[in-house]
């Protein structure tokens, strides 16, 4: 996406040093696996919340969401999103799907951005679980944040399956043809591990600005 003429990804707030703050956070992408590291940009933009109403100790966002401008040379391209093999072959829980880019198909090209019904099918690609899909359970819930003291609203409640380090993956409606709209950002699940949330696009906007996805 991009925003002031740069180049950025949309990541969750809490995968950078500090949540909900500027705090110029380096980002690495692992190639192949957790151990071997390399660059690909700096935190850009992340918000402060705000007072959740009268007398409330708590702090409100739209969206547990920062902006990361990659590095030069990178190779990033606006409105895509990396692909991998395959889909989970189930939506149960602890169902993976594939962690490889597939080399014939390796990205989904955002057409648009749209909001979603309860039951619609939310596709996401993680780098824990891999490509899973669910349905949505719930469309604007007000819920604890990760980290104290935080509250995010209206946020999308879905099935789609999501573990830890998958936080920051897309969540995004898959068109017939192959391409696709984007939902918003994965971050975080109920206590009970049953469901998952993400920040609807709106919400990310709402915090941090106009973005360009296509």
């Amino acid at each position: 996406m991009r925003r002031d003429g740069y180049n950025l990804f949309l990541t969750a707030s809490h995968c950078s040093s500090k949540s909900w703050e500027d705090d110029n956070t380096v980002f690495y992408q692992a190639i192949p696996d957790y151990y071997d590291f390399s660059r690909v940009g700096v935190e850009y933009d992340d918000k402060q919340g705000s007072s959740c109403g009268f007398l409330s100790v708590n702090v409100c966002r739209y969206a547990d969401a920062t902006l990361v401008r990659t590095d030069v040379g990178i190779g990033d391209e606006l409105g895509r999103i990396a692909r991998t093999r395959y889909a989970a072959s189930s939506v149960a829980p602890d169902t993976l799907g594939s962690l490889e880019i597939d080399p014939a198909n390796p990205y989904f090209q955002i057409v648009g951005s749209t909001s979603v019904a309860v039951g619609t099918t939310v596709q996401k690609i993680g780098a824990r679980t891999g490509w899973t899909r669910g349905s949505v359970s719930a469309t604007c819930v007000d819920t604890n944040a990760s980290r104290s003291y935080s509250k995010l609203r209206c946020q999308v409640r879905t099935k789609t399956w999501v573990s830890k380090g998958d936080s920051g993956g897309p969540a995004f409606l898959l068109n017939p043809e192959g391409t696709v709209y984007l939902l918003g950002v994965f971050w975080g699940r109920t206590k009970n591990g049953s469901d998952h949330y993400y920040s609807p696009l709106s919400g990310v906007q709402r915090d941090l600005g106009t973005l360009i996805i296509n």
